[in-house]
C-alpha cells in the first residue's frame, strides 16, 4: 500500500487531484455542516435559470435522439410537444451569434448595450442596422445582430422558472406577451407554447406559437406567485445600474 500523502504533498503535486480528507481540516465538535433557517431567502442571482429551447435539426437533444425536431427541451427534463407557462417578466435583448453552433460573440442583456465583440451602444453598432433591399425576398437584409425579447416564466409543465427567447422574426410574439401583461399583470395569466414548421428556399425549421389560456390553473397560482415575488426581488432598479454592474463583472481588474 502506498504511503498516504500529506496535504502539502497534494497541494504541490500537479499530478494528484485535490481530495479533501477529514484529518486535513480542523473539526470542532458539534459544528453542523450547514444550518437551514426559516428566514433564509432564495437568491435568484445565484441560480442558473435554464433556457427552454425549441429543438431544431442540430439541437444536441435531437442529435442524441432524446428529442424530436419541434419539441421543447430543457436540461434535466424530457422533451415536450407543448409547454404551459406563467409569464413573470419580459425584456428586450440583442444577440450577435454568427455561428449557430458556437456561443454568441456579443450579448445585450438590456437590449441597448452589448458585451463582447464588438460590444458597446447597440444603436451605434453597424451590426444592428438593416442592410440593403433584397429583390428576391422583397425585404431588406436583416441585421446580423438579432433583436429579441427574453421571457422569464414559471413553467407549469416543468414546475420551475425558465427563460425563453423570441428572436428575429419571432420577436413580435414576445411583444404580444408584453402587451398582455399590461392588461392582466405579470403572473396573472398563462399561455401554451406549441410549434409549427416554417420554410423558405434555404430549408425548413420550427417556430414557436402562442395560445393564450383563460387563467392560471388554481393549483399553480400560489407557487407562481412565490416565484414572481422572488423574481421581483432580484430585479435591478434601472438599466443604467444594470449596465454599470455588468461592466464591473466583465471588465478585468
Amino acid at each position: 500500500m502506498s504511503e498516504k500523502k500529506t496535504a502539502f504533498d497534494r497541494a504541490t503535486d500537479p499530478l494528484i487531484p485535490e481530495v479533501l480528507y477529514e484529518d486535513d481540516v480542523e473539526v470542532r465538535p458539534n459544528i453542523p455542516r450547514a444550518v437551514f433557517t426559516k428566514d433564509a431567502n432564495l437568491d435568484l442571482s445565484k441560480l442558473q435559470i435554464s433556457s427552454l429551447r425549441l429543438a431544431q435539426g442540430m439541437t444536441s437533444e435531437v442529435t442524441e435522439r432524446k428529442a424530436s425536431i419541434g419539441q421543447f427541451v430543457l436540461s434535466n427534463f424530457p422533451a415536450y410537444d407543448d409547454v404551459t407557462l406563467v409569464p413573470l417578466g419580459a425584456t428586450d435583448i440583442r444577440i450577435y451569434k454568427p455561428d449557430p453552433k458556437k456561443p454568441a460573440l456579443c450579448n445585450a442583456p438590456t437590449g441597448d448595450f452589448g458585451f463582447g465583440n464588438p460590444g458597446g451602444v447597440c444603436v451605434e453598432c453597424p451590426l444592428s442596422h438593416w442592410g440593403e433591399f433584397n429583390p428576391d425576398t422583397g425585404k431588406s437584409t436583416p441585421p446580423p445582430c438579432k433583436e429579441g425579447v427574453l421571457l422569464r416564466a414559471y413553467s407549469i409543465t416543468h414546475r420551475c422558472m425558465v427563460d425563453f427567447q423570441f428572436l428575429g422574426g419571432e420577436r413580435s410574439k414576445g411583444g404580444f406577451i408584453q402587451q398582455q401583461a399590461m392588461s392582466f399583470g405579470w403572473a396573472n395569466f398563462a399561455l401554451k407554447l406549441t410549434s409549427v414548421t416554417k420554410s423558405n428556399n434555404r430549408g425548413s425549421w420550427y417556430i414557436p406559437q402562442i395560445e393564450m389560456l383563460d387563467e392560471v390553473p388554481e393549483e399553480h397560482r400560489d407557487i407562481a406567485s412565490k416565484w414572481y415575488e422572488i423574481f421581483l426581488a432580484s430585479q435591478v432598479d434601472s438599466k443604467e445600474k444594470a449596465i454599470q454592474q455588468l461592466s464591473r463583472e466583465v471588465t478585468p481588474t
